[in-house]
């Protein structure tokens, strides 16, 4: 790893590890405590559902009510389609491409 002054306080890889994994329990958790049905989804439809909450949050996720109601009865294709039919997917651009395949892929 650099040491640049200009760069701020060096943070060690296992450091940013840490951080990340601690910021995903935090998610996963909400998530158990807001949307317990999550835990009923394969791992990869668990991980879509997850991914997208750490980047919106849950207030902001929670919106996707067409996808979630989707996802919660196993209408893959239609939750691909309602999580692309979205403002969000445009600003994640390839993100969301790449959740979608997930989606479809169980």
């Amino acid at each position: 790893m650099k040491n640049t002054e200009s760069l701020g306080t060096p943070v060690s890889e296992q450091g940013i590890r840490e951080c990340l994994d601690n910021d995903i329990k935090i998610v996963c958790d909400e998530l158990d405590m807001k949307e317990p049905w999550w835990r009923n989804l394969s791992d990869n439809h668990q991980r879509v559902i997850a991914n997208m909450c750490f980047n919106l949050g849950h207030p902001r996720f929670n919106k996707f009510k067409n996808f979630i109601q989707a996802m919660q009865t196993s209408d893959w294709e239609r939750a691909a389609e309602e999580m692309m039919d979205s403002k969000w997917s445009s600003q994640v651009g390839d993100r969301a491409i790449r959740l979608r395949n997930r989606v479809l892929q169980g």
